[in-house]
């Protein structure tokens, strides 16, 4: 008697999350994905103001055997294009990103967590792939990421009902060279404000690299801050 109320508890819990979930909203609904949309941004990097423009582009391209938008971003130095869509199961997820000299490929692509919900959380791992001015370099990172409050949140755009995301990449590239390897180590915390069939609306990036390239020893670190100042939904 006592194992079968403990199997019923389990499936009684079973099913409380099932509905749950089916209850909860798909964080892909904070994060519209679609041809037109433009966002213009405040933004705060490394102690300069800038305007920081994200606008969707049209046409599709194909990245891991899936088809993903292009996400194009300027903030005054040169556009640059991150690879984005809802994966098969439906999280966000990002594939790619690239200017015109470089490019940097996550393999297998990172994505977001599934639900919009305090608690949900994603844990991922893979290889990278850098090409910068003609070179190629190999590496690893890793990435957690987790929805960890439900937040209002005033900009120059109003005042929204946002998700926030705390996300932490860590990264590193090696390339062996005559003499020895050159080593790139850097990590990227987050935190990202999300309004639902906005977008983003506010977000804070810390980074800090160390690279060992040629003998020189180099230490980086940077601060972006962005803050929505105006949005225009596709049509």
């Amino acid at each position: 008697m006592e194992r079968f109320s403990s199997h019923s508890q389990m499936f009684v819990l079973e099913e409380l999350e099932q509905r749950a979930h089916l209850s909860a909203t798909l964080l892909s609904a904070y994060y519209p994905l679609k041809p037109g949309w433009e966002w213009i941004y405040n933004e705060v990097n490394d102690g300069e103001n800038k305007t920081d423009t994200v606008s969707i582009l049209s046409g599709m391209v194909r990245a891991h055997g899936e088809r993903a938008f292009q996400l194009m971003k300027d903030n005054g130095d040169g556009p640059g294009i991150m690879l984005v869509n809802v994966g098969k199961s439906g999280r966000v997820q990002f594939h790619r990103s690239h200017d015109d000299s470089s490019g940097l490929t996550y393999n297998p692509a990172f994505a977001y967590p599934k639900y919009a919900k305090v608690g949900q959380s994603s844990v991922m791992e893979g290889e990278l792939d850098l090409f910068s001015d003609g070179g190629h370099v190999k590496g690893q990172y890793h990435i957690d990421s987790r929805v960890v409050k439900i937040e209002q949140v005033q900009v120059a755009a109003g005042t929204f009902s946002t998700i926030k995301i705390q996300s932490s990449l860590s990264i590193v590239l090696r390339k062996k060279v005559p003499g020895g390897t050159n080593t790139i180590r850097g990590t990227t915390t987050s935190n990202l404000w999300l309004a639902k069939g906005i977008g983003k609306v506010k977000e804070i990036i810390r980074t800090h690299a160390v690279s060992d390239i040629g003998g020189k020893h180099e230490v980086e670190d940077n601060v972006c801050k962005d803050a929505l100042r105006s949005y225009t939904p596709a049509t």
